[in-house]
């Protein structure tokens, strides 16, 4: 792995590919099939890729759960739904314990066969089938499971039916229970002829998140009441700016980044601007990403991240993604076992001296830019995402694709934004305070491209 470092940094998968020399399937490791055939999809060679993947797993099975994962995203994606789901279900059956199978079984259903009807009964088996491991934790399916089964049930119509899963999902008081969610139950027990109760969610949801989704549903239902409601202020931010959210599709690990953005802002952006992407979607384009089957923590990734305070005391809140010792272990692959102990080591004495952040100037910035499960939008929630590779490059690459310059930007629902990386015509520091309001937000918005245009230079109304 460390030998592709630098093609990675430099998105360079034709590279990644002629480094690997048409390696022997028989003794190539997990990580480097999942690499090697990663590096084969980004340069079109899907089929290529589809025929190492297959001898990989028919020789390793469930020993190989990063090529198993790989290989039945391929079937989903080519059409071939029974394949992906004959895999996932024969190394489920080698794997018992892994119910994150049922999971992914299902979201064959549901995200590429569009069959929700099946994509629910896969859910419910699943719920059925892993009931030990039923729990309100970040490591257990409960809540993925619960959230895909609400919004199938809601899709179909059945209203009365969703109704227990979407309370039974909010009871856990999980940080992915989004303000679509208070929504989207609001509105089963208004067509379920229960208003008031509707709008007893629809209020919570004001209280619990940015609230203007559920405003909206008082104002058209309860519109008196929507009077009297007063919303939490915005994060501030620097004055002088226009921010413009873009929606897009779900972006996955089969996009480019650049192609994306470019067919979003067509038609909206205009010379002068600036183009951000969320640093979580950009790692997603490059296939960054680690999902939580595929992920076997070490004793050290398990009492080191014992260590990490979990959360704030709030209810729905997001939990420090270093106290999952799945997120750990991606931090030690990510780094290097040394330089996370010296890290470790260095985060301590901090502590002892009243020291903050110590440990992630030592881990380095991908560390610190790790995205924990559930952080990301399904399919992705159960996922652990680092940052992008060589987000200042990957910034360039779009700024030169697309004609506007860029940046890559990481930020969170408490006033914090970093540009983690800029094409050279980027002023940082000033993008971030313009980002300080966190505008593409951290549900499911599917907002990841932020326009930013200079209010002073085109006279519109600052944000």
């Amino acid at each position: 792995m460390p030998s592709y470092r630098k093609y990675l940094e430099s998105n360079d998968y034709e590279n990644i590919v002629k480094a690997y020399r048409n390696p022997d399937p028989a003794r190539t490791s997990d990580r480097d099939a999942e690499l090697y055939c990663k590096a084969l999809r980004k340069t079109g060679k899907e089929k290529q890729a589809t025929a190492f993947l297959e001898k990989v797993v028919d020789r390793g099975g469930c020993n190989y759960p990063r090529s198993v994962r790989l290989l039945a995203r391929i079937y989903s994606v080519s059409g071939e739904y029974q394949k992906a789901i004959d895999l996932l279900q024969k190394t489920f059956d080698q794997r018992p314990t892994q119910y994150w199978y049922y999971l992914s079984m299902g979201d064959v259903y549901y995200y590429h066969k569009k069959d929700l009807e099946a994509a629910f009964q896969v859910y419910v088996k699943g719920m059925d089938i892993g009931k030990e491991h039923l729990r309100r934790d970040i490591l257990s399916i409960y809540r993925y499971l619960l959230k895909r089964i609400s919004h199938c049930l809601f899709e179909l119509g059945r209203f009365k039916d969703v109704i227990w899963y979407f309370e039974e999902f909010k009871r856990l008081e999980p940080s992915n229970f989004y303000e679509t969610d208070f929504v989207l139950l609001g509105q089963c027990y208004e067509k379920t002829g229960q208003k008031e109760k509707a709008l007893e969610i629809w209020k919570e949801g004001t209280r619990r998140r940015k609230g203007r989704k559920c405003l909206k549903e008082i104002e058209r239902v309860f519109p008196d009441e929507a009077k009297m409601i007063i919303l939490k202020p915005p994060l501030p931010s620097k004055p002088g700016s226009v921010k413009i959210p873009v929606k897009t599709k779900i972006i996955t690990e089969e996009d480019d980044a650049a192609q994306v953005i470019i067919e979003s802002i067509k038609g909206i952006a205009q010379k002068g601007d600036i183009v951000t992407f969320a640093s979580a979607v950009a790692a997603i384009t490059q296939a960054r990403i680690y999902s939580a089957e595929t992920i076997q923590p070490t004793r050290i990734a398990r009492m080191l991240s014992g260590f990490v305070t979990a959360s704030s005391k709030n209810s729905f809140a997001t939990t420090s993604p270093l106290a999952n010792p799945l997120s750990f272990q991606v931090a030690i692959e990510i780094a290097g076992l040394l330089k996370i102990l010296f890290a470790t080591f260095c985060g301590a004495l901090g502590k002892l001296i009243g020291k903050k952040g110590w440990f992630y100037m030592v881990a380095g910035p991908e560390v610190a830019m790790i995205d924990d499960m559930p952080a990301s939008m399904a399919p992705y929630d159960y996922f652990v995402i680092p940052g992008p590779y060589n987000s200042d490059k990957l910034a360039q690459i779009i700024k030169e694709k697309t004609g506007f310059e860029a940046a890559i930007i990481d930020a969170n629902d408490m006033g914090i934004a970093w540009a983690v990386g800029a094409s050279d015509g980027v002023d940082k520091k000033e993008l971030e305070q313009f980002m300080a309001d966190n505008p593409a937000g951290n549900e499911d918005d599917q907002t990841p491209i932020i326009i930013i245009r200079k209010a002073a230079a085109t006279g519109q109304k600052e944000d």
